[in-house]
């Protein structure tokens, strides 16, 4: 179900960024935050806050899922 940004997900309140494709609905594993993960327009999953925001960004464990260079 690809949205544009700014609509919600199948009533339920999630935005989904322009062209990425909502997947299923989760938990971060670090900080059990709400999630709904999508399929970005590379083909890569992303973790979304219920308002859009790329969860990798908001995050307050986000450095531990960091791959290092």
């Amino acid at each position: 179900m690809t949205t544009l940004f700014g609509e919600p997900v199948e009533g339920r309140g999630w935005i989904i960024p322009l062209g990425w494709t909502a997947d299923n609905e989760g938990r971060c594993g670090s900080c059990r935050a709400p999630v709904m993960w999508c399929i970005t327009p590379k083909g890569k999953r992303a973790p979304v806050d219920p308002d859009g925001q790329n969860h990798f960004i908001t995050c307050p464990s986000r450095d531990a899922w960091r791959k290092r260079a």
